[in-house]
């Protein structure tokens, strides 16, 4: 089954390198949330679900097109996610506004998502329970945690990854070696450093990327490394919370084209990027994030020589999970980060920057900061505005670090791990992160960014 999985990323990632050319009209239909669904459409949704057919879908195409009513959308994106049935590009096209003159599946999906996004369709509350049905017909577990909330537009936003619930295997307490055994690194591959109570560890990105999520301990405390690896993000969070020690894997669910994890001992689905309870017992709390560094292998082996870093699963064999992506540095989603297309649908995002451009970020007393790393890197180290703060970015190999405070001039400055110095004067250095540009907008939508006009 695990394998079968694989192998359907493997189509679907291929198939997203196909562009089409779109134009998009805003649509003029709209339907009240009171006024009840169409219950002839509705009652084909829900027997497709029971008996896939041919017949079904053609009724449900037809009617759904020809019905001017939007809360259609996320029932047919859902539909078009599912069965690649290009015969729901038609309806789509008439309900968005959206014309696609060379028909693509894949790039009809994240179009028509996007613009279910960005609108903010709600399908009503009788999309819930249909929804719950359609998933658990890839996981039976899907339906107890979509059932964790009746939020019809987080549902309707919630898009499936390609794998069940702990489809992806997490690393549980990942065996380590020092520095002078970990042979198997490159000088420049890169990894997510982290230092925890005096304790160093490398988690290299060539394991992270197959695993994308390791629950561990650091410094005598529980911590997780959660790794977007359609957001080129890594976040390290402690397990505590709300009295609680808590154990994630791979929910198998993406948010704005983002991982969603969920914790073994309530079932709450906490999105990656922020650490937020989405949905379930915990929801509304966020877990603490902790400093993480991306960086290469020889400048943190070099700043950290006492680091430990993890052994490379599986005996370095080079095969990671079955039938997916080998452990060789940035062979694990290969074909997506050497183009510009996304696989999944996210909110649309002002085109300073490509969606996929890889952005050094901080969130700060209610004021956001993105800052694009290729002008970062040939700028040098930069003196920002943050709100009311200022700080100093210092570009590293592969990532960024923040510091508060700011300096005439930078050079001599030495940016360490927990501060930056210069000319005898320190600046306490500030938790941030880095992602792809379209998952930090999605999220922090007032962020101003740098440079200011783009790359």
């Amino acid at each position: 089954m695990r394998r079968a999985i694989f192998v359907f990323i493997l189509i679907f990632a291929t198939a997203c390198a196909a562009t089409v050319a779109e134009t998009s009209t805003t649509p003029t239909a709209t339907t009240s949330p009171e006024i009840p669904p169409d219950p002839v459409i509705l009652q084909a949704l829900h027997e497709y679900i029971d008996v896939p057919s041919s017949e079904t879908l053609d009724l449900i195409v037809a009617e759904a097109g020809a019905s001017s009513d939007i809360r259609w959308i996320p029932y047919l994106v859902d539909l078009l996610r599912f069965t690649n049935d290009e015969r729901l590009i038609a309806p789509l096209a008439a309900l968005t506004g959206i014309t696609e003159p060379n028909p693509d599946v894949i790039s009809s999906y994240t179009a028509f998502g996007r613009f279910m996004l960005d609108e903010a369709i709600d399908p009503g509350i009788d999309y819930s329970a249909w929804k719950a049905d359609l998933y658990s017909t890839i996981d039976p577990q899907f339906r107890e945690l979509l059932g964790q909330t009746d939020d019809s537009l987080l549902l309707a936003a919630i898009q499936w990854g390609g794998v069940p619930v702990g489809g992806v295997p997490e690393l549980n307490d990942p065996a380590r070696v020092s520095a002078a055994d970990a042979g198997y690194l490159k000088q420049d591959d890169l990894v997510f450093g982290a230092v925890h109570n005096g304790a160093a560890l490398a988690y290299p990105l060539r394991v992270l990327d197959v695993h994308e999520l390791a629950n561990d301990v650091l410094g005598g405390d529980p911590v997780a490394l959660a790794n977007c690896t359609l957001c080129r993000s890594g976040v390290l969070f402690s397990r505590h919370i709300a009295e609680r020690q808590l154990d994630f894997l791979t929910s198998g669910l993406l948010l704005n084209s983002n991982k969603v994890m969920v914790d073994l001992q309530t079932g709450t689905l906490w999105q990656q990027l922020t650490g937020e309870a989405i949905a379930g017992p915990l929801v509304g709390e966020t877990l603490e994030r902790l400093p993480l560094t991306v960086t290469t292998w020889g400048l943190w082996s070099q700043e950290h020589p006492n680091t430990e870093v993890l052994v490379l699963p599986d005996g370095g064999s080079g095969r990671g999970i079955e039938g997916g992506p080998t452990y060789e540095s940035g062979a694990a989603y290969a074909g997506y980060n050497t183009t510009t297309e996304l696989w999944f649908p996210a909110l649309g995002v002002p085109a300073v920057f490509e969606e996929k451009a890889e952005v050094a970020t901080i969130e700060r007393n209610g004021h956001a900061l993105a800052v694009e790393l290729g002008a970062l890197t040939e700028a040098g180290p930069t003196v920002l505005d943050l709100g009311p703060d200022r700080v100093i970015v210092v570009p590293g190999d592969g990532g960024a670090r923040f510091y508060l405070g700011s300096a005439a001039d930078l050079d001599g400055a030495v940016a360490g791990e927990d501060e930056l110095s210069l000319g005898g004067d320190t600046y306490p250095r500030l938790l941030s992160g880095q992602s792809f540009w379209f998952a930090w907008f999605g999220l922090f939508p007032d962020t101003t960014w740098w440079p200011e006009t783009g790359s």
